[in-house]
């Protein structure tokens, strides 16, 4: 009996993913029931599974991507108006103004900083994690499909 498999990938995954080596094409035979035969049968089925899981990741690192974008827009405006506050409340007490309602705004101005400063640091950490997870399906994609080309083609 003769194994040929093949691996059917959309546009999108095979543009995401970077296959193994392929080896020559060799008719094998393989004995029914074998173990070569039971992994190649079972082949397909990790890949498939490695290839939805990279998609779904894909469009998941691009929301983190967005939502990181908009933290970082966010800590950006956030900093600013912390320093415009300190800066004002300083110059307020240097002349002579009104020091507790500049003291309020320079603590509420905090405040949204570091809530900002969370959301951002979130934002960096889930897209890392997104990003790892997607280089670690590469790496098995790489080796089901160099098992596949070396012992089932």
């Amino acid at each position: 009996m003769r194994k040929f498999v093949t691996f059917g990938l959309g546009a999108l995954a095979a543009a995401t993913l970077a296959l193994g080596p392929a080896s020559p094409a060799q008719a094998v035979i393989v004995p029914p029931g074998s173990v070569t035969d039971q992994v190649c049968l079972a082949l397909p089925g990790g890949v498939v599974g490695i290839v939805n899981q990279l998609v779904a990741n894909g469009t998941l690192t691009g929301l983190l991507t967005t939502e990181l974008t908009g933290a970082t827009a966010d800590l950006n405006l956030k900093t600013t108006d912390l320093v415009n506050a300190i800066i004002d409340h300083i110059n307020t007490i240097d002349g002579g103004g009104n020091v507790a309602s500049t003291a309020a705004v320079v603590s509420a101005r905090a405040s949204s900083y570091s809530d900002a400063a969370a959301r951002w640091t979130k934002a960096v950490k889930d897209l890392d994690a997104a990003q790892l997870a997607a280089q670690v399906l590469t790496m098995q994609n790489s080796v089901l499909s160099a098992i596949n080309g070396g012992l089932c083609v």
